[in-house]
């Protein structure tokens, strides 16, 4: 079973209201502890690709959910993204260091590497069932203070023009999965 780095205790406050398509507001008033993960990996197709993923979840266990690309029924979930893609025929990307990523439009760094930032909030319902924020009009930035061994900390701010705002702070640690794993549970479909 994949688990998160021992050295530090995972952290991650959330505020703010998104609208919850459904009816109602999203609640991420029980993401705290425990629930941050986060795994660099390549899913690359075409290009080259260095991916960072980071999952806060109003429940524990997010990384045995990975490991079985099925998250938690009953929970919210937030995804921060951020995928460097590099340019035609070049090698592998750098990884993804500290730095302040723009959501929304993606943006050409000095290299010419595409670097592609976004916020999906999404709901697994007890039946399973999946409910998206819309992430129409989606701007903010995701910042990335330090990747310390095997954990990456940082913040968030998101707006949605339909769905409201958030914000949010995270110490991630990584769960250490295998790169199929990484590359499923990224897809955020499954649900236990």
């Amino acid at each position: 079973m994949a688990s998160a780095s021992s050295s530090s205790t995972p952290e991650a406050t959330v505020s703010g209201s998104l609208a919850n398509p459904k009816g109602g507001s999203f609640d991420f008033s029980a993401i705290g502890e425990a629930d941050s993960i986060t795994h660099q990996g390549n899913c690359g197709s075409g290009n080259a690709q260095y991916n960072l993923l980071i999952v806060l979840s109003t429940r524990s266990g997010s990384c045995s959910a990975f490991e079985s690309s099925a998250y938690e029924s009953n929970s919210e979930v937030i995804y921060l993204s951020i995928i460097t893609q590099g340019p035609a025929g070049s090698s592998a990307p750098p990884a993804i260091a500290s730095g302040v990523f723009p959501l929304g439009n993606p943006v050409t760094d000095q290299n010419g590497n595409t670097i592609t930032a976004s916020v999906d909030v999404i709901q697994y319902a007890s039946a399973c069932g999946i409910t998206s924020v819309d992430t129409t009009g989606m701007t903010g930035t995701i910042t990335i203070n330090s990747v310390n061994g095997n954990v990456v900390g940082g913040s968030f701010s998101v707006h949605y023009a339909n769905a409201g705002s958030l914000s949010g702070t995270f110490d991630a640690p990584d769960c250490s999965l295998t790169p199929s794993e990484f590359c499923s549970a990224a897809s955020k479909t499954g649900c236990r």
